[in-house]
C-alpha cells in the first residue's frame, strides 16, 4: 500500500464486532468495522475487515497478521 496514501488516512471508528480466540489464547480471528476518511476528500468510508491477530509470547504484544485494510480515497 502507498505510504503517502496512509499518511492522509484518518480512522474515525474501529469496532470489533466478532472475535474468536484459539485454545492457547495467542491468536484471534476478528471482524472489525472501520470508518475512515482521506484528508483531501470529505467522504467517510466504511470497511468490514476480517483480520487475524497473534500475540508475541515474551512481550505479550498483539500483532496484525497480513496486510492493512484496503483504504482508498
Amino acid at each position: 500500500m502507498n505510504a503517502e496514501l496512509l499518511d492522509e488516512i484518518r480512522v474515525t471508528k474501529y469496532e470489533i464486532t466478532s472475535m474468536v480466540m484459539n485454545e492457547k489464547r495467542d491468536e484471534a480471528s476478528v471482524i472489525a468495522e472501520i470508518a475512515y476518511y482521506h484528508e483531501r476528500v470529505n467522504n467517510v468510508h466504511d470497511i468490514r475487515d476480517k483480520q487475524i491477530w497473534w500475540k508475541e509470547q515474551s512481550s505479550g504484544v498483539w500483532y496484525l497478521d497480513g496486510q492493512l485494510p484496503p483504504f482508498s480515497r
